[in-house]
């Protein structure tokens, strides 16, 4: 991976261009960069991702922001870029996510996932952060591979919870096991029965 004005350049980019004008002419052309997010009021906003300034893909969909709220309060931020040599400004107001909604799940792994993105720059010496998230997030990564489990009977197979934010797969998983302890503990109860009595046939 080759650094360029503090951005980046990877291998496999250079590969797929034919040669070396494409990448003279790639480098020269203007880039659309995200430099920096700036917190405006004073909401307790952290760990943000990107952490640093990159440059953007061209026709890519949507810039991808995530963060961390601590404060009750909404946010207000200005994120800066860079678009064809001149300086944006946009500001926005992010309201703290619902620990309670739906997507609320979605939203951590979204942020994992962005998380892991950075990281995987050098996996290396990242190698133990990206360990811990791609474990706790169920994320692929350099380091981990997933077995992708659909339906109620693969996790049960596997023995293999799925994610709460899967609710009604989790919910269903749940009352399979709940519904499997009973069934143990009542045919437990029924042997401990049978035994009892019949060593009170055996006494009398």
């Amino acid at each position: 991976m080759l650094i360029l004005g503090g951005g980046y350049i990877s291998r496999e980019k250079i590969i797929t261009l034919d040669n070396a004008n494409d990448i003279v002419q790639w480098i020269d052309r203007p880039q659309t960069r995200y430099l920096n997010t700036n917190i405006i009021n004073d909401a307790n906003v952290y760990d943000i991702y990107p952490s640093h300034s990159i440059t953007l893909t061209p026709n890519t969909e949507r810039f991808i922001l995530v963060g961390k709220i601590s404060s009750s309060t909404s946010a207000n931020i200005a994120v800066i870029f860079i678009i064809s040599n001149q300086i944006h400004r946009k500001e926005l107001k992010i309201d703290k996510a619902d620990s309670t909604c739906e997507n609320y799940g979605l939203l951590r792994r979204l942020y994992a996932k962005q998380m892991l993105s950075e990281l995987s720059a050098f996996p290396e010496k990242n190698k133990k952060r990206i360990l811990d998230i791609g474990l706790k997030y169920s994320l692929v990564s350099n380091f981990i591979s997933i077995l992708v489990l659909e339906t109620l009977q693969q996790h049960i197979e596997h023995k293999i919870y799925p994610h709460q934010s899967r609710r009604k797969l989790y919910n269903d998983y749940m009352t399979y096991q709940n519904n499997k302890k009973q069934e143990v503990l009542t045919k437990n109860q029924s042997k401990l029965t049978a035994v009892l009595n019949l060593w009170q046939t055996r006494c009398r």
